[in-house]
């Protein structure tokens, strides 16, 4: 074969393979096309699908609505139809009482026509019975019939002899006859407090006359007021073996005697004691701790409650531990009822010295403000004295002179 020919197959084989890939290319490239818009159709179908759903549920809103709106309709119209039907009966009703009324008027005032009806025709002729029937269909009419004929009189019946005065005789309107003497009314009784036989009073009943002719009232015999003082009685307590017991008012003035104490005081008298012997333990406890004066004082303080801390020191923990006890147990004392930890932190703490802030000087300034509060005479701490009189000397103060 020629070169010229090869060379031209191979040309021909190479353009039939880039026909062959460039059709592969367009049927992927189509293909891909077709898969790219795979979701957009089922995003769009799923839409449509929602939109009919929803318009479906819509429908069925308002068909479901408007049943509700014709069943209230129809509910409505139907009760508005019974109530009119409720008030046509009920006049009906009604109308049938009243004439049923009216006929029993009738009724009656024939009656009583037919009852007195020889007098009636007697005085005003036989055309009245008419002329009554006539005017009984009238309202005003038969009112007025009927309240004439309730005033006409009846034939007088026999007395009852049960409703006639006892007292006045009894007589027969028909023939004058005399049916029952009177009997005399019972004398009137007075219920009066008497002297009975054994000189105790009694209640009896006594007729009028015998009060009349002397019969006498008993009265109590009267007494003179008696004292007050001489009455009335308390508890107080005799001076002389002071023992309480139960006395007239003028005894205890007479013999001087004191009230005797209430619950109350007693209660009182009892916190004081627990307070003063809580005040001479602490007093007691911090006159050891609390013994130097200036920033020594301080010092030892520190010390002692970095002992503390680890045990070492229990007087120094209890004394800074029973501050607040002690405070609270003044404020009682001091205002007589619970006062808040706020009030006691604030205005009681501060004045029961403290080791860290406090040198001997202000202790026994503070002890001594204590005793004064509660009224006590100063119980006075040696040590304290002592280092205070320390103090004073090496100011140069010469003792409790200064």
């Amino acid at each position: 074969m020629p070169a010229s020919q090869v060379a031209d197959l191979l040309m021909r084989q190479g353009e039939l393979a880039a026909n062959s890939r460039l059709s592969r290319a367009q049927i992927y490239a189509q293909l891909l096309q077709g898969l790219a818009q795979v979701p957009g159709q089922i995003v769009n179908d799923r839409q449509q699908a929602r939109a009919a759903q929803a318009a479906a549920a819509h429908a069925a809103d308002e068909r479901e609505y408007r049943r509700g709106r014709d069943a209230v309709y129809d509910d409505r119209a139907n009760r508005e139809l019974a109530l009119k039907e409720e008030a046509a009966q009920r006049e009906a009703e009604e109308q049938e009482r009243a004439r049923q009324s009216e006929q029993a008027e009738i009724e009656q005032v024939m009656a009583y026509a037919k009852q007195h009806a020889a007098t009636i025709t007697q005085e005003h002729g036989p055309q009245a019975l008419d002329q009554i029937a006539a005017v009984a269909r009238n309202p005003q009419g038969r009112k007025a019939l009927l309240e004439g004929f309730a005033k006409m009189a009846l034939p007088q019946e026999q007395p009852n002899l049960m409703s006639v005065d006892p007292t006045k005789p009894l007589v027969n309107p028909k023939t004058g006859e005399v049916v029952r003497e009177g009997v005399p009314a019972p004398e009137e009784e007075v219920a009066v407090v008497v002297r009975g036989p054994n000189g105790r009073p009694i209640r009896k009943l006594v007729p009028t006359s015998q009060l009349r002719e002397g019969v006498e009232e008993y009265r109590e015999p009267t007494q003179a007021p008696r004292d007050p003082l001489e009455t009335n009685t308390t508890w107080a307590i005799d001076p002389r073996d002071g023992q309480t017991k139960p006395m007239t008012l003028a005894e205890a003035r007479r013999i001087g005697a004191q009230q005797a104490p209430t619950a109350d005081m007693r209660n009182k008298e009892a916190g004081k004691r627990t307070a003063a012997r809580a005040v001479d333990a602490v007093r007691k406890l911090g006159s050891g701790i609390i013994s130097k004066v200036g920033p020594a004082q301080r010092v030892d303080a520190i010390k002692r409650g970095a002992e503390a801390v680890f045990g070492n020191d229990p007087e120094f923990r209890t004394y800074q531990d029973s501050r607040m006890a002690l405070a609270g147990t003044l404020a009682v004392e001091q205002q007589g009822s619970r006062v808040s930890d706020a009030d006691v932190r604030a205005l009681w703490l501060p004045m029961v010295p403290d080791a860290y802030r406090d040198t001997a000087e202000s202790y026994k300034l503070k002890w001594d403000l204590i005793d004064a509060m509660r009224g006590v005479a100063p119980a006075g701490d040696a040590a304290a004295d002592d280092a205070y009189e320390a103090y004073l000397k090496r100011q140069g103060g010469g003792g409790a002179g200064r």
